[in-house]
């Protein structure tokens, strides 16, 4: 979300709703999956993202970890870096829907269509964006 209000902060976006509220950092309408999974400080999970991601069957991290990530930029490696970001974004969407079937806000038959749907979405995406078939080939069913 910081990037976010930095670029509305950079293009003079209006975001009066969502200041009033995400600054309460746990009564706003933001929320940070991995304080919500360490149970804001009172454990500390080792393996993060990629733990969480493992544990439901997603690739989670598998050829970058971010403490490469600069060293890729100064190699001039955007596509990876690009890469390594959209597979992490896909783990925090699995990992955040788990999270909704624990609070009970779905059910895990409403998880599994919205990860089956995901899945031929990304299927379908493997053209324009090559790296998917690698995500979808390192998925446990």
């Amino acid at each position: 979300m910081p990037m976010l209000e930095l670029a509305a902060f950079r293009w003079g976006l209006n975001l009066r709703d969502y200041l009033l509220k995400s600054r309460m950092r746990y009564n706003g309408n933001h929320f940070d999956l991995c304080d919500w999974l360490n149970n804001f400080g009172a454990c500390r999970l080792m393996g993060g993202l990629n733990l969480f991601a493992k544990m439901i069957g997603k690739p989670g991290k598998m050829d970058i970890a971010g403490d490469q990530v600069y060293r890729m930029h100064c190699d001039g490696r955007a596509q990876d870096i690009n890469d390594y970001c959209l597979f992490d974004t896909l783990d925090t969407f699995f990992v955040f829907l788990r999270t909704r079937v624990l609070t009970g806000d779905i059910s895990t038959d409403q998880e599994r269509e919205l990860v089956d749907a995901a899945r031929v979405f990304l299927q379908e995406k493997t053209a324009e964006f090559p790296a998917l078939a690698q995500y979808l080939q390192s998925w446990q069913p």
